[in-house]
């Protein structure tokens, strides 16, 4: 049985480049390009993890887009090499508790309200436990955002909704990101592609 390799920034970058998703896997999807915005959420919602332990590497997919309007959804990935894999389970378990959820609702009232122009209104946001049942007796866990809007313009209002998943495998976080309106991104689509990234990590060295 090969030895495991020595983790490190360089083992965790090759990891990560293996595992997460391409936009050859989202059919009808393209990569859009990321803003500040995107960069200063992810900055914002790290404050909400427990990670005791070293951080020893990962990185974030490109943000993929498809569909137009109110048929858009927006999917992304992202892989997180701690240093053991008790870290990534005390992780996880912060993440669902009652403090992380409310850690959760105050980063993403603030980033809804920061986002929504003259023309869109928040009226509300509720975070909640998600969790996604995979072949193999695995599980992964995570977050529904669901924020309800206001458009002026329309006197329309609309539901949005924003899941963040993990798998844990190892040492590491395997996450999937998905947002879309009106309607949660299919548990289908969702187990499907954190399957196909659980593939490629067994397929990879860690």
């Amino acid at each position: 049985m090969p030895l495991p390799l020595v983790l490190s920034p360089a083992s965790a970058a090759s990891f990560t480049h293996a595992v997460q998703l391409t936009g050859a896997d989202l059919t009808g999807a393209s990569a859009q390009p990321r803003s500040h915005s995107s960069r200063q959420d992810q900055e914002e919602a790290s404050q909400c993890g427990s990670r005791p332990g070293r951080v020893v590497g990962g990185g974030r997919s490109a943000d993929y887009a498809r569909g137009r309007g109110l048929d858009r959804e927006d999917i992304s990935s992202g892989v997180a090499v701690l240093g053991s894999e008790a870290t990534v389970h005390k992780d996880l378990e912060y993440t669902q508790s009652r403090a992380g959820l409310r850690c959760f609702s105050r980063i993403v009232t603030r980033k809804v309200a920061r986002e929504a122009g003259g023309d869109v209104r928040l009226l509300g946001v509720r975070v909640s436990p998600l969790t996604i049942e995979l072949p193999g007796a695995q599980r992964a866990a995570g977050l529904r955002i669901e924020a309800r809007i206001a458009i002026a313009a329309s006197r329309l209002e609309v539901q949005l909704y924003s899941d963040a998943l993990t798998l844990p495998y190892g040492p590491a976080e395997l996450d999937l990101y998905t947002t879309s309106f009106v309607q949660p991104a299919p548990a289908r689509t969702e187990q499907q592609l954190l399957t196909l990234m659980r593939d490629r990590a067994r397929l990879s060295r860690l």
